[in-house]
Order: structure tokens, then sequence, then C-alpha cells
């Protein structure tokens, strides 16, 4: 009985958190396109076009999927329709996120599943890519810009720390492990 408390508190929560975040996702993602000018200025020409990301067997409390419309100014915005000009699928599988971890986003592309608008897949494409995150301008407001800086060191060093590890991971993975091996000499005939 307990049991069943605890998975439908977890269920109430899971349904309570997806919504908040996809507006962090879209927040977010307003933040960069307000560090990166261009990007709305590319897709501008898209205005009023809506796209839908699936995630496909991805963890229970991310939202499996999040539509989205370009506005006028070329931003996103949520996007509450049945269908798409873009639907963009993604099967969440083990290693992804160490595979983006070591090759950043563009791990991602050989899975992602376009049905639809092509023009506006390769437009989001390029934006996507090229997009630049800037953690200094934002945090430092709060923490001002030493601390910015150092909190982006520390980033970039975990990241770096990470990229190796999932890389000794991987060549691990790769070579055969000789701890079953038998080590004492063979006697000569």
């Amino acid at each position: 009985m307990l049991a069943d408390g605890c998975c439908l508190a977890f269920n109430k929560w899971v349904k309570a958190i997806k919504p908040v975040i996809e507006r962090l996702s879209l927040s977010g993602l307003g933040a960069l396109f307000r560090q990166n000018p261009w990007a709305a200025q590319r897709l501008a020409g898209f205005a009023g076009k809506t796209f839908c990301f699936h995630l496909i067997d991805g963890p229970s409390a991310l939202p499996s999927h999040w539509s989205m419309r370009i506005a006028r100014d070329g931003y996103l915005e949520a996007a509450h329709v049945e269908s798409h000009d873009l639907s963009l699928s993604l099967s969440f599988e083990s290693g992804l996120v160490a595979q983006v971890v070591q090759q950043g986003p563009q791990a991602l592309l050989s899975k992602l599943k376009l049905e639809g608008d092509v023009l506006l897949a390769a437009a989001l494409g390029e934006v996507f890519r090229d997009l630049q995150w800037d953690l200094i301008e934002p945090v430092s407001a709060y923490t001002g810009p030493i601390i910015a800086h150092r909190l982006d060191l520390q980033l970039q060093r975990c990241v770096s720390g990470l990229k190796q590890w999932f890389a000794g991971s991987a060549s691990a993975r790769r070579e055969p492990s000789t701890a079953s091996q038998e080590t004492r000499p063979r006697p000569s005939m």
C-alpha cells in the first residue's frame, strides 16, 4: 500500500514538473537567442511555422514532446497544435548523454528523425549548431564578474574531465580485459 502511495505521489510530481521544464527550456532558448541576435533574425523568415521535438523512451520526468512556434521576431514560443510543419524525433538510449558530452550536440544529428519542412529543418539545424552560450554574462549579474569567470572556468574543467572520463570508458570497453587471463608461465614441452 505504501508503494502505491509513493508511485501516485511520484506520478503527480512528474505531471506537475513537465510544464515547468517546458517553460524553462523556452526561457533558456530565449536567453540564448538574446545572446545570439542573429539566430532570431535567421528564423524570422519562418514566422508562424511550428515544429515539435519528440523524445522517445526518455526519462519519465522529462516531457515526451515540446511543441514550438516561430514568432514574428524569430524567437520561439509554446505552440499547442495538433499538426506541425516539422517533427523531430529522438530515441533516448543509453550512452546518449555520454556522446553529447564528448561530441557536443552534433552527436544527436545522426539519431534525429525528421518529417516535414526540410528548409525549416535546415534553418533550425544551422541555428542550433552555431549558437554560442556565454555563461558569464547572465551569472555575473548575480555573483559579480570574478565569481562568474571562476564558475565558467570550473564548468569548462568539469566538461573536459567528463569528456576524458567518457573517452577512457569507451576505450576500456573496446579493449579486452587482462584481469581474467592467467599470468603464470606455461610449462615447456
